[in-house]
């Protein structure tokens, strides 16, 4: 029986149903936590480890950090391990069952940022941390990786859905769940500088040193990159905020 035999078949991409039976969001810092849960059946180790294998080889350029856990552990960062296989199924650590599985990196889909996606072992639960809040987009997406991993179908994309967002959200904000997107914080300086000034403030004191002293030492890629890896920004995010260090970046 192959892996989408196991879940419940909804057709999904443009009939208006979806995988998605609820969800709670939740504000952390710089980041949003998005605990989706899936209309499918409990899942478990070897199923984890072929859609985060999918999402990964499909969605995310590159995969930039791999962790393992046990229930009420600290993650273990097992990078290295797939950085020699590129792959999560043939890594080395795969063969232990652990309670979660984390994978984050660069996704294409939702526009070059960087995404955490977080498996949780013998549960209907998806866990999802971007480093903005848009739940029609992240809703979109959840159906999209469920469908595309286990539809065997080979092209992520974001399909038509009639989600309604509103009854699925457990959590919202002020907003109702709709605050801004992205393009329309960028397009206003005002907006930008609180949404940049908000991502710096959630970076810890010893990654602040850590970046400075890589543009201090004139390695501005290191920079960016390290401001992207602690903080969960884009690109265009995280340059801004490298490139305005001394407004952004006090210690």
């Amino acid at each position: 029986m192959g892996l989408f035999d196991l879940f419940k078949k909804k057709e999904t991409g443009g009939s208006g149903k979806t995988y998605i039976d609820s969800v709670r969001h939740i504000e952390c810092g710089p980041w949003h936590q998005y605990d989706i849960l899936l209309t499918t059946t409990i899942y478990g180790w070897e199923y984890m480890l072929g859609w985060a294998d999918y999402v990964a080889g499909i969605d995310m350029r590159p995969v930039d950090r791999v962790t393992v856990a046990d229930i009420g552990k600290e993650e273990i960062n097992v990078t290295d391990d797939y950085n020699e296989v590129k792959s999560i199924k043939r890594m080395s650590c795969a063969a232990d069952e652990r309670g979660s599985l984390g994978v984050a990196g660069t996704s294409d889909v939702l526009r070059g940022t960087l995404v955490k996606i977080v498996w949780l072992n013998q549960t209907r639960m998806l866990r999802i941390f971007v480093p903005f809040r848009n739940d029609e987009l992240i809703l979109k997406y959840v159906d999209t990786i469920v469908h595309r991993s286990f539809g065997k179908i080979d092209q992520m994309k974001l399909f038509a859905t009639d989600i309604k967002v509103e009854d699925m959200l457990l959590a919202s904000g002020d907003n109702g769940g709709r605050e801004e997107n992205l393009e329309d914080i960028i397009s206003d300086p005002v907006k930008y500088d609180s949404y940049l000034n908000k991502i710096a403030s959630g970076i810890r004191i010893d990654d602040k040193r850590k970046i400075l002293s890589h543009i201090e030492e004139g390695n501005i890629i290191m920079a960016v990159k390290l401001c992207r890896e602690v903080t969960g920004a884009g690109l265009k995010a995280a340059k801004d905020i490298v490139d305005e260090h001394t407004h952004y970046l006090t210690l």
